[in-house]
């Protein structure tokens, strides 16, 4: 497998999977979330962060995460995230 260097770029293509995965009712959920967890440690604060912020947001209406399976995807990854802020002193 060919390894990608993780930049600013690679963040945001990242960020836009979150955000395309929020709310789907598919297996999306788990390959999103499942691929990006083990990343937490080498992705920016700010990406973090923006990742957060949007999983947060989407858990407020009824649904906003999708079925069941997938708010347990996502709340798993939200602790993953957590988890990882807190490793670096940022205040969420």
């Amino acid at each position: 497998m060919t390894s990608l260097p993780l930049n600013d770029d690679l963040e945001m293509m990242l960020l836009c999977a979150v955000r395309y995965a929020i709310g789907r009712r598919t297996y999306i959920t788990g390959v999103v979330t499942s691929y990006l967890a083990p990343l937490c440690e080498k992705l920016s604060t700010r990406t973090l962060l923006l990742m957060k912020t949007d999983i947060e947001d989407a858990a407020k209406t009824p649904g906003g995460l999708g079925m069941d399976v997938d708010e347990r995807y996502w709340t798993r990854f939200l602790n993953d995230i957590r988890f990882e802020l807190s490793e670096r002193n940022v205040d969420t």
